[in-house]
């Protein structure tokens, strides 16, 4: 698992309570298992904020539901970080 994967995954257990082990990569956020909502969602963009020192805003030209899936954000969180550098 690369450092950003495992930290993602902190970030994650930091956010909300997950049950049942870690997330995998193209597990749905909102459907089966974790369920997350609007709020979660806001805790998600917090502590990926604070552990990436990013910002996660949405760009007007990106679509919606840009992080669906553990992959998802970790291809949202690599092109910020790529950004940001």
């Amino acid at each position: 698992m690369s450092d950003i994967k495992q930290r993602i995954q902190k970030a994650l257990q930091a956010a909300i309570q997950i049950d049942g082990g870690p997330v995998t990569d193209d597990e749905d956020f909102f459907d089966g298992r974790l369920e997350l909502d609007s709020i979660d969602v806001l805790e998600i963009v917090i502590a990926i904020k604070k552990e990436f020192k990013i910002d996660l805003k949405l760009k007007t030209d990106d679509k919606e539901g840009v992080f669906r899936n553990l992959r998802q954000l970790q291809e949202l969180v690599e092109s910020r970080m790529a950004e940001a550098a």
